[in-house]
């Protein structure tokens, strides 16, 4: 599935079966597209609980908008950078070890 045609599931609930919970945020997901951009999303979406028909993930150690800008290169192959959050989104990218990252 190309970028383009995932876009529209960016943090959208429709079909999402995964839900990350950072700070005060919550960030709807989909078990296959974040699962195959990493190797630690995708043993996280086998070896969590589900819930209410959904998987629940607390992130105690990421900036929600550090979070966000990861997901917005997942779903849609697009680098968003604040100056001020440039640490955190090298952090995020190798904790959860996001594949691609540095060729895109």
């Amino acid at each position: 599935m190309e970028a383009y045609q995932r876009d529209h599931l960016l943090n959208n609930e429709f079909m999402s079966d995964v839900s990350f919970i950072v700070a005060d945020n919550t960030f709807s997901c989909h078990s296959l597209i974040i699962g195959s951009a990493s190797t630690v999303f995708n043993a996280m979406m086998t070896n969590t609980e589900i819930e209410d028909g959904k998987r629940t993930v607390k992130v105690k150690d990421v900036n929600p908008s550090a979070f966000m800008s990861l997901l917005r290169f997942i779903y849609r192959k697009e680098l968003v950078l604040e100056k001020n959050m440039i640490e955190q989104l090298l952090y995020v990218t190798e904790k959860y070890e996001i594949l691609n990252w540095f060729k895109s």
